[in-house]
């Protein structure tokens, strides 16, 4: 018999629902069922299209179970559904506009006269495994592409997000495809071990921490893997920049979804010369956050996941205090409410800093040269997104080439990002990109007609 999980409200702690969680006969049989598609582009866009206009029209009752399920305010969901709308639109679009290609030989090998026609074929059966941040969003990062390329869906979601993530495999039914094409299951990681070893797994995409790639990766033998991992993401502010939109910027992508985000700006690089000027801007915008009630229209900021994480993001509050760091604001933990927290004078060898912190606190540091500050942010593990706040061209030129991760974003933070633009990083923050046509290209292999 499978095991019973409560998804906690983490706001309130208690229990939200309470569900069995797929046993691997369960799971196994769903896997079965599933079958690559051979839906033409038009089809697709039928169907894409049937999905866009059910996901608009259950905006409100997914909204509320993804906050009362992860603690996410409203106003957070509401915009993670208003995207997941962008995400099947321009991958539709990228659909109806992908062709294959057609190759001389002639023009390498003379008098053979042969043509070679490349088209994009399906990997076979995509197992889709999606973290708790985004649950909808994400998700379909992963399923959208994977579908419009024909191949079939092993959905399996966070189990806190079971109930929504159920809601979405039901929308996909209703927008008009069939069982064969994705069905969703929510085993244990130790069952979830069988999934990922069966011969008719064909392909691993998977959004969540690097212990659980590597777990994932050493079961995942001669299967297509693809990772979308963490990111230690700094944000660099030099003189004479928009001080008041970078400002702007840490809030929004480091104090929304309380911090729980892969791109968040995790380090904060102000420029000596302006380094009190921002910090006190900072400061002051900070104190006006509203935390509270993650179902109320006016909460900025509410609990992260679950009380555990929330006391995990304490420890090291505490613990880089203890050496040293200075909380300027912040700092207090009320079950899994962790408020707002600004601390500077922390080091590179705290775990605050050094690990990839999934709450809402944003360390300060200052610096002086483009040179040191360089060295300085390529040194993690990480290369996911940076942001860079300047007005001198040259020195984003400098950024782009020298900083190792997977997108600079100018005068911007580096939590920006458009759904349709190529998504995913370097180093441990990943394999493969996200986004789109390049999506649709991660989920194919390309196969040759030679006539």
């Amino acid at each position: 018999m499978s095991a019973q999980f409560n998804v906690i409200n983490p706001y309130n702690l208690n229990i939200f629902y309470s569900y069995n969680l797929s046993s691997k006969e369960e799971a196994l049989l769903k896997l079965n069922k599933l079958q690559n598609s051979n839906y033409s582009a038009h089809e697709l866009t039928i169907k894409f299209d049937n999905l866009i206009k059910l996901v608009s029209e259950n905006k409100s009752i997914i909204s509320k179970t993804i906050t009362q399920e992860i603690g996410k305010t409203i106003r957070d969901t509401k915009i993670e559904l208003d995207r997941a709308e962008v995400t099947i639109n321009a991958t539709r679009d990228a659909r109806r506009a992908l062709s294959g290609d057609l190759l001389d030989s002639n023009n390498y090998l003379p008098g053979e006269n042969k043509l070679g026609l490349v088209k994009y074929a399906p990997l076979g059966i995509v197992l889709a495994m999606t973290p708790f941040n985004f649950p909808i969003n994400l998700a379909l990062h992963k399923i959208i592409p994977a579908l419009a390329m024909g191949n079939a869906v092993l959905f399996k979601p966070h189990p806190q997000c079971y109930k929504s993530s159920e809601m979405l495999t039901e929308l996909f039914y209703q927008a008009g495809f069939e069982k064969q094409d994705i069905q969703m299951i929510c085993p244990s990681n130790e069952d979830m071990k069988a999934i990922i070893t069966h011969d008719k797994v064909n392909c691993v995409s998977f959004t969540g921490g690097i212990q659980g790639a590597r777990a994932i990766s050493a079961l995942a033998v001669m299967k297509k893997q693809l990772f979308e991992l963490g990111g230690n993401d700094a944000l660099v502010i030099y003189p004479n920049s928009d001080y008041k939109k970078a400002v702007s910027a840490i809030i929004n992508q480091r104090f929304g979804c309380a911090g729980q985000r892969c791109t968040a700006s995790k380090r904060i690089f102000i420029h000596q010369d302006c380094y009190e000027k921002v910090k006190d801007l900072l400061l002051m915008e900070t104190k006006k956050i509203t935390v509270g009630d993650p179902l109320n229209e006016n909460s900025f900021l509410g609990p992260v996941v679950h009380e555990k994480a929330a006391m995990e993001i304490e420890k090291r509050i505490l613990d880089a205090k203890k050496l040293g760091a200075r909380i300027l604001f912040g700092g207090e933990r009320n079950g899994a409410v962790i408020s707002p927290t600004i601390i500077e004078n922390a080091t590179e060898e705290m775990d605050l800093i050094k690990e990839e912190t999934f709450g809402p606190v944003v360390p300060l540091f200052s610096f002086s040269t483009t040179s040191e500050l360089i060295d300085k942010i390529n040194n993690s593990t990480f290369g996911l997104q940076c942001g860079v706040f300047t007005q001198d061209i040259s020195l984003a030129k400098e950024f782009f080439e020298k900083i190792d991760v997977g997108a600079i974003i100018l005068n911007e933070g580096p939590g920006y990002r458009a759904d349709h633009f190529p998504f995913g990083g370097n180093k441990m923050s990943g394999i493969g990109r996200e986004g789109a046509k390049y999506a649709l290209m991660e989920f194919s292999q390309p196969k040759t007609l030679v006539m």
